[in-house]
Order: C-alpha cells, then structure tokens, then sequence
C-alpha cells in the first residue's frame, strides 16, 4: 500500500513507510538518538542525538535508509 503517494525529496524514506517500515523521532529517555528507523526484524537506521534542524535530521535518514535498503533489499 502506498501511505506516501508523491516522494520527491526523501524518495527511500518514502520506499521504506511504504514497504512497512517505521520511521520514529522524538526524544526518548535514555536513548542516544532522536530517531529511528525499523522494520519488522529490528532497527536498521539511528540518527544523532542532536540536529542543527529537521530537514538535516530528514536527510541524515535518508542517506541511512538509502544505504540500509541497497545492501539488503
């Protein structure tokens, strides 16, 4: 099922929510990111503790999850 039915920008985040993954951000006590992507077998992005800005944060799971998905999909 297409959630996200025009990707222009984050292409791969956009592949993976559509696929089933879960991209999560926020803060979360005792973590050392603010966020996170998983799949059903587990994380297989995590960012930063810290961004300068949101669209950094974006890019910054972009380029993870682009990398996650080449080497395993």
């Amino acid at each position: 099922m297409n959630y996200l039915k025009k990707a222009v920008r984050y292409i791969n985040i956009s592949d993976f929510i559509n696929s089933g993954g879960h991209l999560s951000l926020g803060y979360e006590y005792g973590m050392e990111t603010i966020a996170c992507a998983t799949d059903e077998g587990g994380v297989v992005w995590e960012g930063k503790s810290e961004y300068e800005s949101l669209d950094a944060l974006l890019e910054d799971a972009e380029d993870g999850i682009k990398k996650w998905i080449e080497e395993n999909w």
